[in-house]
């Protein structure tokens, strides 16, 4: 499909993101979520809309031949505000119609996993003070439960999904046995369901927070984008690890990550940068030709040569 789904980058001024999509040669823009709930209750019932209210949020961009979105759309108490839930949509960007994403899933669901094709695999739902996992292998399957943990308080061996693969493996968070007691990210055991013993991605000092990139016509893992005291890549992938280098080369001093098109073997790659002297840059790189295109920059106001460094440090407290 040629259609694109674009979040506006809000909130700004109270503003929720609403949701736009549009066509590769801009045309057919529309909005598919209202950024305000004002603009809600200004229109009432009397007028029909196909514009969804604001607690829509866009989930994933579907790569299945269709013009659809996934959504989550929150669920509350109209009366007191408390959070319910999250329940998932598809959108189809073209006419702005929904239909259920899924049926016969727990209750409360407050984060959701989907696999290619858009089918929820896994959810955690919230019951009292714990967080249940539940798992649906095939399509037409029910809902098992696969683990439970306090909310708040440690539990040994508790863990939470991070990605779905597309070959099916679950990557999952999970509290290293070290004395930071930080988390890594670990593949979990097709048999056990739980974490395997050696964690797949360790970062010293630091809990894992980051990204796994796939090929997606082979899906094939190509690395894992990560945040420590700044950002970085392990690519698995030698061409991918070959052309970073590349990019590194050409431009020194910055933390540069290379964000793919579907296929890893794509011609064009995008190229995010930044310091902490240097605010955002975005350039698109030809891998052919082995040339940058610079594309724009965040704060172009600010002078990178003007900015104070800065550092990450660590201060010891007295619990240790």
């Amino acid at each position: 499909t040629t259609r694109r789904a674009l979040p506006n980058p809000g909130p700004l001024g109270g503003h929720l993101p609403g949701l736009y999509a549009v066509q590769r040669d801009g045309s057919q823009f529309r909005q598919l979520v209202h950024r305000r709930w004002a603009t809600v209750q200004a229109l009432g019932s009397a007028i029909p809309s196909h514009i969804l209210e604001p607690r829509h949020h866009l989930h994933r961009v579907l790569r299945d031949g269709t013009a659809d979105v996934l959504l989550l759309r929150t669920e509350f108490n109209r009366s007191s505000g408390e959070f319910l839930g999250t329940t998932p949509l598809r959108l189809d960007t073209l006419s702005a119609r929904t239909r259920s994403a899924s049926s016969g899933h727990p209750e409360g669901a407050t984060h959701w996993w989907f696999d290619g094709k858009g089918q929820p695999r896994l959810l955690a739902t919230r019951q009292g003070g714990e967080r249940v996992l539940w798992e649906r292998r095939q399509t037409d399957a029910p809902w098992q439960e696969m683990a439970r943990s306090a909310l708040y308080a440690g539990t040994p061996g508790a863990f939470m999904p991070h990605t779905l693969s597309p070959d099916g493996t679950v990557y999952v968070t999970a509290t290293e046995r070290n004395p930071r007691r930080t988390t890594a990210l670990y593949a979990l055991d097709p048999d056990t369901r739980r974490p395997k013993a050696q964690p797949m991605v360790s970062i010293d000092g630091f809990d894992f927070s980051g990204q796994l990139v796939f090929d997606g016509r082979d899906d094939k893992l190509l690395g894992v984008h990560y945040l420590s005291d700044g950002i970085g890549t392990a690519w698995l992938d030698t061409e991918m690890a070959a052309l970073q280098a590349q990019v590194d080369q050409a431009l020194p001093g910055l933390s540069n990550r290379l964000h793919l098109a579907e296929c890893g073997c794509s011609r064009w790659v995008v190229v995010s940068s930044s310091s902490d002297l240097q605010p955002p840059l975005v350039h698109l790189y030809d891998r052919q030709a082995k040339r940058l295109q610079l594309l724009g920059t965040a704060h172009p106001e600010l002078q990178a040569q003007r900015m104070a460094p800065r550092d990450c440090a660590r201060v010891q407290v007295r619990d240790g």
